[in-house]
């Protein structure tokens, strides 16, 4: 169970995405779903390890929710789809979205990517109907079809940015290599009196090599400069732009449990990638947001340190919730995985953090955490961001 999931959450971290701006890419085919069942409610969701995400409904908004409060989270966990009545179902019956809603149908389908791991759901849900026809299910999964195909499409558009990348490293570093030995060839031939010279071919010879050589050295420059293009491809942010979109994604977690959520970020004009970056502090802080109580508090600071061989961000997560045990603390620095209560009875599956330790240090970071027992924890993260 550990693996499997662990599979789940790191293919769904590696597309990298920003939730919020899945809605119109997502929209017209949650809504076309809602359309072929004849159902009230249509959304397309991806699941987290504390968050099933809503990219996408018929309620026309991105929404979020403690992924166990979820039917969806039901969904994820089979293998071609979950159906239920809802007004019968021991495990739901008693939910909002029955007696406060009204719905009493449900029927929803694992959005799968590479090698058959789950990141999602698309399900619907009715009010008046107890089922789907047959044709209407084989509707509903070529949506879903369609919908996977669009996730591996954010899946190859990540390749290629980091294809362009490191494209513009190795540009970078060649131009680097070359731009003395040009340089020095141009001034000196730029400086020499070939008239002085005896062979007349020679003269020329030279006089054509300095042409070149300058030539060369306006195509490197040309190289070094930084390109818009690059800008444009690939998802950046500077230490502002990133605290932002932090907040906006986790404030609705935080005001549902009257938690003070601020996240302060030292101001950067250096830009950098995105990538990993929202995966990596949204786990922090969905973990710490699952584990502090009502009128708790959640602080968020970044900054970013330059140096002559990286630029690292530093990042801190710090919280007053129920804190760890010394046990649970080393089995985030082992891997393993131990299932904790959050404050509101959420359910911890135990991988959050040992996700954002085993990811950090993949990237070249360090991962630093001190917690006590209902005193609270901090993280501290340094990730190489450039």
């Amino acid at each position: 169970m550990h693996s499997k999931e662990y599979s789940r959450i790191k293919s769904l971290a590696d597309l990298d995405l920003d939730y919020q701006q899945l809605v119109q890419d997502f929209k017209l085919l949650s809504e076309l779903a809602a359309k072929v069942t004849g159902t009230q409610l249509s959304e397309v969701n991806l699941i987290d390890a504390y968050t099933q995400w809503t990219v996408a409904g018929t309620q026309n908004q991105a929404t979020q929710k403690p992924r166990e409060t979820s039917i969806c989270n039901v969904t994820i966990e089979q293998e071609q789809y979950f159906e239920s009545l809802v007004t019968e179902d021991l495990r739901f019956k008693d939910s909002t979205y029955v007696v406060d809603e009204g719905y009493v149908f449900y029927y929803g389908i694992p959005l799968k990517l590479d090698q058959n791991v789950t990141v999602g759901s698309l399900c619907v849900a009715g009010k008046d109907k107890t089922s789907l026809t047959q044709e209407q299910k084989e509707q509903l999964h070529l949506i879903a079809k369609e919908l996977e195909r669009l996730l591996q499409q954010q899946k190859q558009q990540q390749l290629l940015e980091q294809a362009l990348a490191d494209s513009k490293r190795m540009q970078r570093r060649l131009a680097h290599d070359i731009r003395s030995p040009l340089s020095g060839l141009s001034q000196l031939l730029s400086t020499t009196s070939l008239s002085s010279l005896q062979r007349s071919d020679l003269e020329s010879l030279l006089s054509d090599a300095a042409g070149t050589a300058s030539s060369l050295l306006q195509l490197t420059e040309a190289i070094l400069e930084d390109t818009p293009l690059l800008d444009q491809q690939l998802h950046v942010y500077d230490t502002q732009a990133l605290a932002k979109k932090l907040t906006d994604l986790y404030s609705p977690q935080a005001q549902v449990k009257a938690i003070a959520f601020n996240v302060r970020a030292t101001p950067s004009v250096l830009r950098f990638p995105r990538k990993n970056l929202l995966p990596i502090i949204g786990n922090l802080i969905a973990n710490a947001l699952k584990f502090t109580p009502t009128n708790g508090k959640v602080q968020v600071a970044m900054h970013l340190a330059s140096s002559q061989k990286a630029k690292i961000l530093h990042v801190r997560v710090e919280d007053n919730g129920i804190g760890m045990t010394p046990e649970t603390q080393e089995a985030v620095g082992t891997g393993r995985a131990i299932p904790q209560k959050g404050t509101h009875g959420e359910t911890g599956y135990g991988l959050g953090l040992s996700f954002v330790r085993e990811r950090c240090e993949a990237l070249g970071g360090t991962f630093h955490l001190t917690s006590q027992k209902d005193q609270g924890t901090t993280v501290t993260l340094e990730l190489p961001v450039m």
